[in-house]
């Protein structure tokens, strides 16, 4: 039941969406018929019912008009409608490029005379690149910013150039407080987190068994788990090399800071650069981790 809901509810939205797109493109000009109910019925795969109910919301936005006995017809506008063009900037080599041409649709659909352009950025210079277009005053009205872009933002010393929208549903009773702090800078905030990954630690019961660590384990800070690290490696063929070690983190720069910054240096929480690595607390915890 779940499923033939959701193809309803795809359906359904194609038809509206391009039947607006229709309107609002000018394909169909004021004054035009659009098709029969019992024509887009079948051409949609809808019931009459749901295809009147679609015309009913064109009907509320001020597209179209009933005309009794002859069917739906464009309205002509009281005032020349124009589109309102949206830039929005990403970087290419985000996940979630998927998802945002979803919502882009959905978005537009809300509201048929926004149309929004996204702009893909190389990752590489990301920041620059957006630094350089605002400064010449041709930046996008929108863009993503991670954690590590608002970092450089900061180092850039370009804060005042951007501004968080943060909605009043998001804050810190709805989320978590430390993924606000990683975009609050100055006693503002430099984007709205809406979207974040946890960084979760998964153990293996055979290795736990072997070395003779109770499960589940308590790992209630990272010093608890420096200590079972250091209980799991060792050096197994007795070659004097390490060939077990106690932990595994990604080399990924959107996982490894984690691990830094929570050893309790402070340097790392705005930087994460390679300088953190120098600390001792950090060069300690690395002789028991694989990376």
């Amino acid at each position: 039941m779940r499923r033939r809901r959701t193809n309803f509810m795809e359906r359904y939205s194609t038809f509206l969406h391009a039947l607006r797109d229709q309107i609002v493109t000018g394909e169909l000009q004021p004054g035009d018929f659009i098709l029969p109910e019992n024509t887009l019925s079948e051409q949609y795969g809808l019931s009459r019912v749901s295809v009147r109910k679609a015309l009913a919301e064109l009907v509320a936005d001020g597209l179209i008009e009933k005309i009794p006995g002859k069917g739906s017809r464009i309205r002509r506008p009281e005032t020349k409608q124009s589109f309102t063009v949206l830039r929005l900037a990403w970087f290419s080599t985000s996940y979630e490029l998927d998802i945002v041409n979803r919502i882009i649709e959905a978005f537009e659909q809300l509201h048929p005379f926004v149309k929004v352009e996204l702009d893909i950025l190389p990752t590489n210079g990301y920041t620059d690149a957006l630094v350089r277009s605002i400064d010449a005053g041709q930046g996008p009205d929108v863009f993503m910013m991670s954690d590590v872009h608002a970092r450089e933002w900061i180092d850039r010393r370009k804060t005042d150039d951007v501004e968080g929208y943060v909605p009043d549903h998001l804050n810190e009773k709805t989320s978590y407080p430390q993924v606000f702090e990683l975009f609050a800078y100055k006693g503002r905030m430099l984007g709205a987190p809406f979207l974040f990954s946890p960084v979760v630690i998964c153990y293996n019961k055979a290795l736990f068994r072997e070395n003779g660590i109770a499960e589940p384990p308590k790992i209630e800070t990272w010093d608890d788990l420096l200590q079972i690290a250091i209980q799991c490696t060792r050096d197994q063929g007795g070659s004097g090399i390490t060939d077990q070690y106690g932990f595994c983190f990604s080399s990924s720069y959107n996982r490894w800071p984690v691990f830094c910054c929570k050893t309790k240096e402070r340097s790392c929480r705005m930087t994460a650069s390679a300088a953190c690595l120098r600390s001792s607390a950090i060069l300690r915890r690395c002789n028991f981790a694989y990376r």
